[in-house]
């Protein structure tokens, strides 16, 4: 686990008690990975490769029975998992958990308007004048360009893609986000864009949209 989006947590540390350290926010994220999307198709499972280097077959075929959120158990504050070499990355939620503490934070300061982003994941406070503000989302191949403009007011915006943490092997993209189920790279789409009412439910599905493709995706 990355704490809050930083340093992987293995099963070791983890059984001494280390992951959560008290702090609610680590293990809100992980309550919430497992519980809206527990029905949903296994989408959202967080392998992560190493900084450009693809891992050979024999390598994924051995890792992939780890990949799996229901053998992780939590119990009073502390995260257990039921096969070794386990381990846990918050990525794919937890800039979106920070965004929407970041906006409680400026409500409770009386702060009405802001905007607070983390990479792809953004929330709006209010608008801009009485109007609503303006988000580009970039063209996943020419990056010089944008895809839409779309006006917000009060409302989070995610967007996934493979096109800003990627290298190219054997004329293959090959990047960050991962499809579960293989152990490899997501191909079903290049960029994808989820608005919701909190940037933890729209960064989670922005990842799992992205990698289910945009018929599976539409669905959830």
């Amino acid at each position: 686990m990355r704490g809050p989006a930083g340093r992987l947590v293995d099963q070791q540390e983890s059984s001494r008690n280390r992951v959560c350290h008290g702090r609610a926010s680590k293990m809100d994220c992980i309550i919430f990975c497992g519980d809206p999307f527990a029905t949903k198709p296994a989408a959202f499972d967080d392998p992560r490769p190493r900084k450009h280097q693809q891992p050979g077959a024999d390598e994924i075929t051995a890792a992939l029975p780890r990949i799996d959120y229901h053998k992780l158990m939590l119990q009073n504050q502390t995260v257990k998992f039921a096969l070794p070499g386990m381990r846990i990355d918050l990525g794919g939620i937890a800039k979106g958990h920070a965004v929407d503490r970041a906006i409680e934070i400026a409500r409770q300061c009386g702060i009405p308007h802001a905007v607070i982003s983390a990479g792809g994941d953004s929330r709006i406070l209010g608008d801009k004048q009485g109007r609503p503000r303006i988000f580009g989302i970039q063209h996943p191949r020419r990056t010089d360009e944008l895809v839409l403009r779309l006006p917000l007011s009060n409302t989070a915006i995610s967007t996934s893609g493979d096109y800003e943490r990627f290298f190219i092997a054997d004329d293959e993209r090959i990047h960050h986000i991962l499809n579960p189920q293989t152990g490899k790279s997501a191909k079903s789409s290049w960029s994808t864009t989820v608005i919701g009412a909190d940037a933890t439910t729209t960064d989670a599905l922005s990842t799992m949209v992205f990698i289910l493709g945009p018929q599976k995706g539409l669905h959830l």
